[in-house]
């Protein structure tokens, strides 16, 4: 049986709207899709999965690298699997949280493998809020039980009547970064990809 553990964790995703904390249940080994790029399966045995579940609901898939060069092998598979525009979200590595990728995916939906190489992820919130211009995703939904439908949450703290909690609506990639295990500068990036550097700068 694989070990659950409910932990209190300074998350990532919540760094990036507000600074609470984030309760989250990990469960040993990474439960992905198994229609996800096959590059991803001798990773599976070590990885984490999270539920993220006070405030705002995403599951998280932690996957520490040992070296360089198992990090860049295994980079252009996640970038498959990233939300076309999501941001990548640079997070300083620590004792506690060494050089690793968390994939953080929304709780519901299905995936769909496209022509290219990279999935698609279809969310039950899609048709009502993709932004018709460009296709792009925002980070938060949640349901208006006024109005019966998913809508966008820009600002987490003025949700109205919105219904809590907040569904994490694309996948987005966050990367521990340390310089040698995980080195942004040696890394290729996608064109039209925000950044989001969140490691504190040097003194």
């Amino acid at each position: 049986m694989r070990r659950c553990q409910c932990l209190i964790v300074a998350f990532c995703l919540a760094l990036c709207c507000t600074s609470a904390l984030a309760a989250m249940i990990v469960e040993r080994g990474g439960t992905w899709p198994r229609m996800w790029p096959s590059e991803l399966e001798p990773f599976r045995a070590r990885a984490n999965t999270g539920q993220l579940c006070a405030g705002s609901t995403a599951t998280v898939y932690e996957i520490k690298f040992k070296s360089a060069e198992e990090f860049n092998r295994l980079w252009p598979a996640l970038l498959k699997v990233k939300s076309k525009k999501a941001p990548i979200i640079f997070v300083a590595a620590t004792q506690a949280t060494p050089p690793q990728v968390h994939i953080v995916c929304p709780t519901q939906g299905t995936y769909k493998r496209k022509a290219d190489g990279s999935y698609l992820h279809k969310g039950p919130w899609t048709k009502d809020i993709k932004r018709a211009a460009k296709g792009e995703l925002p980070q938060f939904v949640a349901f208006s039980e006024q109005e019966g439908k998913w809508k966008i949450v820009e600002d987490p703290e003025k949700l109205g009547s919105l219904q809590w909690p907040l569904e994490q609506a694309r996948i987005e990639l966050v990367l521990y970064v340390d310089g040698e295990v995980i080195n942004p500068d040696r890394i290729s990036m996608p064109p039209d990809t925000p950044v989001k550097d969140l490691r504190t700068p040097a003194k």
